[in-house]
């Protein structure tokens, strides 16, 4: 015997299946939704980079790069969650990098789309060896003089600079002696007075000063005079004076000579001039310029 289904059952069925493809694809989506926003992080990448320096080499004129100082970055890795889940508890993540023989650090951090905070430790001092005028070294402390703030925030994508600078330990009873002076050269034979004889050294002319420090040792700096035969320097002491030697290198250069009789005038082109060396008494904190007579090529 054969059952007649009637259609309006057949409606109630129909409707109750699209309800429940429905309903199964409403809990995907909300599923995936949730996922995105509170647990799975959208991740790329930031760069925090900088250079390290310090005066590992006294009176060079310049800085020099510090290489293997330790740079460490933190990030809390909520930021890294689009919406975190509030009251839940997220990982903190650090990132270490240690600086090139260029003196250059590079850490590369997790980011979001939105800001992500990274607390940043360059060490506030490091200990290295310091090298002096005559190439010895001393171990010497060095302390961070830049400014670097707790946090530097960065998105994804982006690139941070944060350079840092260093001082050296100096004892508080070490004072600064500067000397300051024109070099001269007797190259002006021709004149009739001894003064009208001595003119300014060219530049780059280069005199030699050494002195022994308060820890008896032996120190030597080059000095390159500049325009009209300036110089100028420094010394450490702790002594209320330091001795100063200078003297000049000998070089080979152009001369007025008067030979006899006392006229005319002549030139030697291969003359060789060099000075023997002067001691100037340096003053702890204050400054000591060379006389006109001290430093003079003959």
């Amino acid at each position: 015997m054969r059952y007649k289904i009637y259609k309006p059952f057949m409606k109630i069925k129909t409707i109750a299946a699209m309800l429940l493809v429905s309903t199964g694809l409403t809990f995907m989506s909300c599923t995936s939704e949730e996922s995105k926003n509170t647990a799975e992080p959208t991740v790329g990448s930031a760069i925090i980079t900088g250079k390290i320096t310090a005066d590992l080499i006294l009176n060079n004129g310049q800085k020099e790069n510090v290489s293997g100082v330790t740079v460490v970055g933190t990030i809390d890795t909520r930021d890294l969650v689009t919406n975190p889940v509030a009251g839940a508890n997220y990982a903190r993540k650090s990132y270490t990098a240690t600086t090139d023989a260029n003196g250059v650090y590079t850490l590369k951090v997790d980011a979001n789309v939105k800001q992500v905070a990274v607390s940043i430790v360059i060490p506030q001092t490091f200990t290295a060896e310091q090298t002096l005028e005559n190439g010895s070294k001393l171990s010497k402390l060095f302390t961070r003089t830049t400014f670097v703030p707790a946090t530097i925030n960065v998105n994804n994508g982006q690139t941070v600079t944060q350079n840092a600078d260093y001082s050296y330990e100096i004892n508080p009873a070490l004072g600064l002696a500067k000397i300051t002076g024109t070099a001269y050269m007797r190259n002006k034979m021709c004149f009739s007075t001894l003064d009208s004889q001595i003119t300014p050294a060219t530049a780059g002319t280069i005199l030699v000063a050494t002195w022994t420090d308060d820890n008896s040792n032996a120190r030597e700096l080059e000095i390159t005079v500049g325009a009209d035969g300036k110089f100028d320097f420094v010394v450490e002491t702790a002594n209320a004076s330091k001795n100063v030697n200078i003297k000049g290198r000998r070089f080979v250069g152009k001369r007025d000579s008067r030979p006899a009789p006392l006229d005319p005038c002549e030139t030697n082109n291969e003359y060789e001039y060099n000075h023997g060396g002067v001691n100037i008494n340096a003053t702890k904190n204050e400054t000591t310029k060379a006389l006109k007579t001290d430093v003079i090529f003959q």
